[in-house]
């Protein structure tokens, strides 16, 4: 694990669990596969998905080690994947969406194969997290 050179921000968040989708963990197949993981979404190829299911299983063999702060890192899996993701690999975008199941908006960060979604306070704190570091970046 690499060490901090310079912390940008660091402020705890308002609440410890996001605001939507906070008990929930879904693996799905639609537009690509997908697993979300509370706000969190990661997407990948059938090939992609397929090799990160037999990773997850070689993990599962070893069992949990120790999760002291002083544990060294074991690498419960380590595997070569292709270096450009298997879905979006160029994609960057922010979009504000709406859900027939939610009251409000919702914010998503793309970002190649990863989304990231918000609610409105949840993207008010993470933008302002980002400015702020952008400038501390800038003047550093």
């Amino acid at each position: 694990m690499g060490k901090v050179k310079t912390l940008l921000y660091s402020v705890p968040l308002a609440e410890p669990a996001p605001e939507m989708y906070a008990t929930k963990r879904s693996i799905e197949a639609a537009e690509s596969l997908h697993h979300h993981e509370r706000n969190i979404r990661l997407e990948y190829s059938p090939r992609e998905f397929a090799e990160m299911l037999a990773a997850m299983a070689r993990a599962a063999k070893k069992g949990v080690p120790d999760l002291s702060p002083n544990a060294r890192t074991m690498y419960l899996d380590l595997s070569d994947i292709p270096a450009q993701p298997g879905m979006s690999p160029r994609r960057f975008e922010i979009e504000e969406s709406t859900y027939p199941t939610l009251p409000k908006t919702t914010i998503h960060i793309h970002y190649r194969n990863l989304r990231l979604e918000f609610s409105h306070r949840e993207w008010e704190e993470f933008a302002t997290g980002v400015l702020r570091s952008w400038e501390k970046w800038q003047t550093r």
